[in-house]
């Protein structure tokens, strides 16, 4: 399935968890999980050729205060991190932005492997697993999340239990 995000092409394989849950239109938490990542490539060329040392930057565009940061592990093909961050107040127009790293030691900075983009009417349930592939990436590099949505149902159910 290809959508369209802006002028981002993102290809998505979407496997939805059983359960009964509902895509909720309000303002949620979204809890989302950098699972690990597959398809990456050694370094080409070079007096330094290896394996990268990749890290998933996780950011909400617009919204600075809400940029987060895998571990970085070091010289793998098929990193897993396992890393969850809590994302409060995730509008139904907010946009994910997933970017896949490459750690280089001083001098050399940084580089993109590739990224991602994610917006909430791109989950079919509050709980997904998505296989999300690169945009601008050399190779066919999957980067595997898992998102929950946590909705404000149960802070309506209080109120209207004091309420009662």
């Amino acid at each position: 399935l290809k959508l369209a995000l802006g002028s981002f092409k993102t290809q998505v394989h979407k496997q939805a968890l059983l359960g009964p849950h509902r895509l909720s239109v309000m303002p949620s938490q979204l809890q989302v999980t950098i699972e690990a990542a597959s398809g990456l490539q050694k370094k080409k060329g070079g007096i330094i050729s290896g394996r990268p040392s990749p890290y998933v930057v996780i950011e909400v565009i617009g919204k600075e205060d809400l940029r987060f940061q895998t571990p970085i592990v070091k010289h793998s093909l098929a990193p897993v991190w396992n890393f969850t961050v809590g994302l409060d107040k995730f509008d139904v127009d907010d946009t994910l932005q997933l970017t896949l790293m490459e750690s280089n030691s001083w001098p050399r900075s940084n580089k993109q492997l590739g990224k991602t983009f994610l917006r909430r009417g791109d989950m079919h349930s509050d709980d997904c697993k998505l296989e999300l592939v690169l945009d601008e990436c050399e190779s066919n590099a999957v980067l595997s999340v898992a998102v929950v949505a946590v909705g404000d149902v149960d802070v309506h159910e209080q109120v209207a239990l004091k309420a009662g």
